[in-house]
């Protein structure tokens, strides 16, 4: 499918800016955005309407997590795109399998940096507190464009590969 084909050029290309400069460029995610209304067209008019409701809604609660210190801007914008490209219902699999490889990818990334202890001690206090939950840590923020990438990876096997793994039908 050319949406995935499109989905994963993009997102290799965020993944080797966001390890090396912690930044996703905003002419990326919107050439992806853009390449995706045509791949959503061709599926018809009520096709177009579906994926730009998804993208709308991937936007909105990005930009929440955004708000919060959770996710960096260029990462919502990525993650909108993409699903944008995807498109109902493929999207919806694309954002479980992102969600469960940032919390993977949080993890490692924590135990990498053995602040594993602190970074509980952050998040029970911006849950319980209101405040920001600064997973960041340290020296550099989590790049989650890999989680994002990973997404789009495990969305494709399940849709191509194993649909047995699909984790919405």
């Amino acid at each position: 499918m050319l949406a995935y084909a499109a989905v994963g050029a993009a997102c290799t290309i965020a993944v080797a800016t966001d390890l090396r400069t912690r930044r996703v460029p905003n002419g990326l995610t919107g050439g992806l955005a853009l390449a995706a209304l045509p791949l959503a067209f061709v599926g018809g008019l009520s096709h177009l309407a579906a994926s730009l409701g998804v993208a709308v809604a991937v936007f909105a609660l990005g930009m929440l997590a955004f708000g919060s210190g959770l996710l960096g801007g260029g990462d919502v914008k990525l993650l909108a795109a993409a699903a944008l490209a995807l498109g109902y219902p493929l999207a919806l699999g694309f954002v479980m399998y992102t969600l469960i490889s940032g919390g993977a990818l949080a993890l490692a990334w924590l135990l990498v940096r053995g602040r594993v202890g602190e970074a509980s001690v952050r998040l029970k206090a911006a849950l319980l507190g209101g405040g920001r939950a600064a997973i960041g840590l340290g020296s550099g923020r989590l790049p989650y464009a890999v989680a994002i990438a990973a997404g789009a990876g495990c969305s494709a096997l399940s849709t191509f590969v194993f649909p047995a793994m699909r984790i919405l039908s």
